[in-house]
């Protein structure tokens, strides 16, 4: 409704200001080993750059584009937590394919540690390490 009419208009603002944050992957894409494939891993991290706010698919990384100064209450309830937890990192436009490429070849290397790890850890100490790296 105005709500996502509303979100599209930051959207389109945000492109235009060229500010992305790219937030900590989600659970099920760190369970998923997705990462072989580097032009699949950033085909579908595009994909979801794409849907922006939809969050309906959560099996690869979820990057949120806003501006920087954007009012976290006006953010879907789950981005909202995200952010205000500063789940995100902020790139430019020009540096998102290497940004993405840090990535891939941090995940390459820490999934498998990860996952020898027990399952029933809370998300946000499975997120730390990311955490840290994007620090």
């Amino acid at each position: 409704g105005m709500d996502r009419m509303r979100w599209q208009e930051q959207v389109a603002e945000s492109i235009k200001n060229c500010v992305f944050f790219v937030p900590v992957f989600t659970e099920r894409y760190l369970n998923s080993c997705a990462v072989g494939d580097l032009a699949a891993w950033r085909t579908s991290a595009a994909t979801e750059l794409r849907l922006a706010l939809s969050l309906k698919s959560t099996s690869f990384i979820v990057p949120v584009i806003m501006d920087a100064d954007v009012n976290a209450a006006r953010l879907d309830e789950r981005v909202r937590e995200m952010f205000l937890r500063g789940f995100f990192l902020k790139v430019s436009r020009g540096s998102l394919d290497e940004q993405l490429d840090r990535l891939h070849e941090y995940l390459s290397k820490k999934l498998p540690e990860e996952k020898k790890q027990e399952t029933n850890k809370s998300t946000t100490d499975k997120a730390q390490p990311y955490l840290d790296f994007l620090n």
